[in-house]
């Protein structure tokens, strides 16, 4: 399903109504999520069934932070997403280290690159990481997990809040197909990654309408 900007932001805003207040059954969901994302799809499967919803912890079995882009048809080199990211119509992103894990074919591996639009880490940014790998729609396919870092003093690190990856979803659309110009409006694929996440002081944040964007590198087609 491919949508014009309006429909897309319209979507990102019924979804965060749609969940507002709202919290899952932590246990509950995290064994259904990782259940669901541990089982590995055969090389060059649909995207779908390639990359694990989330990013993780060392060996995938905690989950940290939700997949909510999907960069399509790009190189396969690593960094061929930062490429895009740091240009000024791309929200001029700078290259991070990565330090999260990835399920996709080969199994649990350390995530491929990392891009922040500031490098202070004393500072409120936004931040994704992401994991690439072959697949049988959108050819090499870039699994990200974009959100809003806001680093609170209290607690002396970045702090993701209740809306914010559904903020960094938006953003990435907003300089990728706005600002930028030259990509399609994106795929969407309903993947329902709506995992309750507790971060700072067990707050919980969530990709909460169970979305993600599927956004062409080259921008010629659906995905």
């Amino acid at each position: 399903m491919t949508m014009s900007l309006i429909e897309t932001f319209s979507r990102i805003k019924a979804g965060r109504r749609c969940r507002e207040g709202a919290a899952l059954p932590i246990a509950a969901a995290v064994a259904v999520a990782l259940a669901l994302s541990g089982i590995l799809a055969s090389a060059d499967a649909p995207i779908d069934q390639t990359f694990g919803m989330y990013s993780y912890l060392q060996g995938c079995n905690t989950a940290i932070d939700p997949v909510s882009i999907v960069f399509t048809n790009g190189n396969g080199f690593h960094d061929h997403v930062f490429q895009h990211a740091k240009r000024s119509d791309h929200g001029g992103y700078e290259e991070r280290s990565g330090g999260q894990y990835f399920w996709d074919t080969g199994g649990c591996t350390t995530s491929d690159d990392s891009a922040a639009s500031n490098n202070g880490y004393l500072r409120d940014r936004y931040h994704f990481r992401y994991e690439v790998a072959p697949t049988t729609n959108g050819g090499q396919a870039y699994a990200a997990t974009p959100h809003f870092d806001d680093f609170d003093a209290n607690y002396g690190t970045h702090c993701v809040w209740y809306y914010g990856f559904i903020d960094g979803r938006s953003d990435v659309i907003y300089r990728w197909i706005s600002d930028g110009g030259e990509h399609n409006p994106p795929h969407w694929s309903y993947w329902g990654n709506d995992l309750a996440i507790a971060k700072c002081g067990g707050a919980l944040a969530g990709n909460w309408d169970g979305y993600v964007a599927y956004i062409n590198m080259v921008g010629n087609d659906a995905y």
